[in-house]
């Protein structure tokens, strides 16, 4: 076996998503029919399988059979911790749509820079009462604006969501990770896996009416 099998294997037993942003070389490889087989049967031994996202930007680790009863618990705890993280999240999606002025949420790719977020959050109070909410549901206690901005893309980072570009640090591309969430959010709302608090089901509500694409309708 190849170290790009190994590779690949390796990370999606850990929980990781692969995706060209940062891992351009694995997800090549996986684009080879044959190399997709042999993960895929490695897997199978253990239950599991990879899955692309809906969108095809990314690749992360399923289960075979959903429907076990062992699966299906862990799936649900599954959602049931990415419940208490949505809602900053939500908000950041809103963020940084205003900030870059786009008509759809954030997708796997695009470009982030500091300098700009934090230029279109000073220029507007809204935008910077926006800002302070997420920080403050994150439980960050900055104040500044620019050191908010750091402190959200710092964590953003941490969780996968964002890759840095260069070695300066203000500089992101935005990762695959988006597009499972857009997946996870669109079944957790065609099954109700979780019982979604009200500030976040407003805040989904509030997109899904929203002239530009839905987060929910990818």
């Amino acid at each position: 076996m190849s170290s790009y099998f190994s590779k690949v294997t390796l990370k999606l037993l850990a929980g990781e998503i692969i995706d060209e942003v940062t891992a351009k070389p694995l997800m090549d490889w996986l684009n080879s029919d044959n190399n997709w087989q042999d993960v895929c049967d490695y897997l199978a031994k253990i239950e599991r399988q990879p899955l692309f996202t809906k969108d095809k930007s990314g690749v992360y680790l399923g289960f075979l059979d959903v429907d076990q009863k062992e699966h299906n618990r862990i799936i649900r705890q599954r959602f049931e911790q990415l419940g208490l993280k949505l809602y900053p999240l939500i908000l950041w999606l809103r963020l940084s749509r205003s900030c870059m002025s786009m008509s759809r949420p954030l997708l796997a790719g695009d470009l982030l820079k500091e300098a700009d977020l934090l230029n279109s959050i000073e220029d507007s109070k809204q935008l910077q009462h926006q800002l302070d909410e997420i920080i403050t549901k994150l439980g960050r206690t900055s104040k500044e604006p620019k050191k908010q901005i750091t402190s959200l893309l710092d964590y953003l980072q941490s969780e996968g969501f964002l890759h840095p570009v260069g070695s300066t640090g203000a500089v992101y591309k935005a990762t695959a990770k988006w597009s499972l969430l857009y997946d996870q959010l669109e079944y957790i709302n065609k099954y109700q896996v979780i019982v979604v608090e009200e500030e976040v089901q407003s805040a989904l509500d509030f997109d899904s009416q929203a002239e530009s694409s839905p987060l929910l309708t990818q």
